[in-house]
């Protein structure tokens, strides 16, 4: 997926969460801007997986 396309998708889903589930993130802060990190997610729905990649202020690949 382009860069482009990921972009327009994660403002799309981020605001659409906001306006259907209030979701807001706390502790983003703490990633850092470059290199690389492991994210663990215990699911709880399918909804998990995009709503932590909107959580992630950077590109998320999976």
């Amino acid at each position: 997926m382009s860069g482009v396309a990921y972009g327009v998708l994660w403002f799309l889903f981020n605001g659409v969460a906001r306006l259907l589930f209030r979701f807001r993130t706390e502790g983003s802060q703490h990633f850092p801007k470059t290199g690389g990190i492991i994210v663990a997610a215990n699911h709880a729905s399918y909804l998990d997986i995009p709503l932590l990649g909107c959580a992630i202020r950077r590109r998320v690949f999976f």
